[in-house]
């Protein structure tokens, strides 16, 4: 059967993290063929983040997108990301060891 991996990406004034394709690194060396990698991207003024993850071995790109989510906040990033979550249905979460990461996982 096969399984479904979430990389949520981190992006900080209009640019992907580093530790964003360190996460996708990850979920790609834990991937089997059929396997899918799924990215979600939250913020505002997402395509050109958007355009350069295209560029990487994912099925699928979810944007959030909306001016109040231009910084990180722990309760509007949760409310973002649930949905996606439980849409999703994900085997795995692969987030960043960052701040945001640590706060955001739980």
């Amino acid at each position: 059967m096969s399984r479904i991996y979430l990389i949520v990406a981190e992006q900080r004034e209009g640019k992907i993290r580093q530790v964003t394709l360190e996460a996708l690194q990850a979920a790609a060396s834990s991937a089997a063929d059929g396997d899918r990698m799924t990215a979600v991207l939250i913020g505002s003024g997402l395509d050109s983040m958007a355009n350069e993850l295209s560029a990487y071995p994912l099925s699928e790109i979810h944007l959030i997108e909306h001016a109040g989510l231009q910084y990180y906040n722990p309760e509007s990033y949760t409310a973002a990301l649930l949905p996606v979550i439980e849409n999703i249905r994900p085997d795995a979460v692969f987030l960043g060891h960052t701040a945001l990461g640590r706060d955001l996982a739980p």
